[in-house]
This record gives structure tokens, C-alpha cells and sequence, in this order.
């Protein structure tokens, strides 16, 4: 047997490590060259992302342990790529990453987390800061602070602006007005 195959696609020779396994051809190798293969897989993933979703989430929930396996292998042995993509993400994402931020922070500190929608995140940060009512920087405060046993809920957020946010800090309102003479 020859260690050498020619690609069907490309038409190129590639020695045989070159090829995925496939169980129905004579030689147990596919007929087209592993370039190939992944470079119209990826056409085919662009093109149909909801079948492709659909077909990650159904190979992921049968071994979930084995995915999440293969992930930390990748990001431990590439760590600058993954802040590279992580950087980028975040920077083009801010209101989704500081839901996630906020998501973290309150599971890190074993508080009640709910669903708020990036909507209502949005309808909070265009008003105007509830403590001196500026509309620069405005930003989402937790009237009772996570570290008080305060929650993620739309109940609980305030619109602040940056300056107001920073100086309040972990303080309930009625302690941050006593610091700040009001």
C-alpha cells in the first residue's frame, strides 16, 4: 500500500496522515485532504449556524465533562489567544459583559441572581443618576450592596453616575449620605 494519496478536491499528494479516518472507504481514509475538509466544514458552519449550533449542543449535553475537558486543555495551553478573544469581546460587548461582570460577582458571593434583560439595563443607564442627577457616565448601582446580601434584580438597580457610584461604594444610601453630609 502507497503512504502517499491524492487529495479529490485540491488534486494535491499528501502522505497519509494528511487524511481523517473514514470507516467506509477501502483504504479507512477520507478522499479528501484534512485542509480541505476543515476549509469546507467552515463554509458550511458559516453558512448554516443554526444546524451547526444544534449539532454542538446535542454532542456537548451527551458528555458535557469531556467538552469542558477539551476547553480548559485549549485555554491552558494558549492563554494569550484566549485574552486576546476575551479582550475583544468585551470591548465590543460592554453592556452583556457587565451583566456577566455583576452575574460573577454575585455568585461569587452566593446572592440571589435574576434575569434581567439587556433592555431594561439600557432603559436604567439613559436616566439621569438618582443621587445628584447628572447624565454623564451613568452607570448601574446596587441600592443594597452585593456584599450586604443585596441581589441581582432590576429592583435593586439605581442609575449612577460614575462619581456618585465610586464614592458610594459598599455603603447603603443611608450611610453614604451620612459620609457625605447630606
Amino acid at each position: 500500500m502507497s503512504e502517499y494519496k491524492t487529495c479529490k478536491h485540491c488534486s494535491q499528494t499528501f502522505s497519509l496522515d494528511n487524511f481523517y479516518r473514514h470507516g467506509t472507504n477501502k483504504d479507512g481514509l477520507m478522499n479528501v485532504c484534512r485542509a480541505c475538509h476543515n476549509k469546507r466544514c467552515r463554509i458550511i458552519e458559516k453558512n448554516n449556524p443554526e444546524r451547526r449550533k444544534a449539532y454542538r449542543d446535542k454532542y456537548y449535553k451527551a458528555d458535557p465533562a469531556k467538552y469542558r475537558a477539551i476547553s480548559k486543555r485549549y485555554r491552558e495551553a494558549n492563554p494569550e489567544k484566549v485574552r486576546a478573544v476575551f479582550k475583544k469581546w468585551r470591548e465590543s460587548s460592554p453592556d452583556i459583559d457587565r451583566l456577566r461582570h455583576h452575574k460573577r460577582r454575585a455568585h461569587k458571593e452566593a446572592v440571589l441572581s435574576f434575569k434581567v434583560t439587556l433592555k431594561e439595563i439600557a432603559l436604567i443607564r439613559t436616566k439621569p443618576c438618582f443621587y445628584c442627577g447628572s447624565t454623564e457616565k451613568v452607570c448601574i448601582d446596587h441600592v443594597v450592596p452585593l456584599s450586604r446580601g443585596g441581589n441581582n434584580s432590576i429592583g435593586n438597580y439605581l442609575p449612577a453616575c460614575l462619581r456618585c457610584n465610586s464614592s458610594k461604594k459598599d455603603k447603603t444610601i443611608m450611610e453614604w449620605k451620612k459620609v457625605r453630609g447630606w
